[in-house]
């Protein structure tokens, strides 16, 4: 007796082809989704810091806002701060003796060549003053002389 394979499609019905074919679809959908993604690198932005002015600045702090990644400058200003995705970042730059900034940075971006300028503000404090050894001066003048034998000479 020769027996028969059924067909796959007549076991599965009308209803079972359908689902198959929707199967089928819904998974060539998400690998065209997912292989773009994946293909993504993270970037990572290299740039430099420099004053105003010109000269480079070393140790000046970067950090993606609110909590990201940071990175601080080398000796010639430069900088390397990520892995970041394509996307709008807000970079905070600050450097003591210059005004901090906050930068607005899209990825990708087209230029290779990122440079932030800081504009110097120099501190000034406040005179201090110290009245206590003014009130203390005397005394303190009387135990010199004592200390160095100079009791003999005629306070001024």
């Amino acid at each position: 007796m020769k027996r028969e394979v059924p067909d796959p499609g007549r076991r599965l019905g009308v209803h079972g082809r359908r689902k198959s074919r929707g199967l089928l679809v819904l998974t060539a959908l998400l690998a065209a989704a997912v292989g773009p993604l994946g293909a993504q690198q993270p970037t990572y932005v290299h740039g430099r810091v420099v004053a105003k002015d010109g000269p480079p600045l070393q140790g000046a702090q970067l950090r993606v806002l609110p909590s990201g990644p940071s990175a601080e400058t080398d000796p010639e200003g430069a900088f390397t701060l990520g892995p970041l995705a394509a996307g709008t970042y807000h970079i905070r730059v600050r450097r003591i003796g210059f005004q901090p900034d906050t930068v607005t940075l899209k990825l990708p971006r087209a230029e290779q060549d990122f440079v932030i300028q800081l504009t110097a503000a120099p501190q000034t404090l406040d005179p201090v003053f110290s009245s206590a050894l003014g009130q203390d001066l005397p005394r303190v003048m009387e135990r010199m002389r004592e200390h160095l034998g100079l009791r003999s000479l005629a306070r001024s």
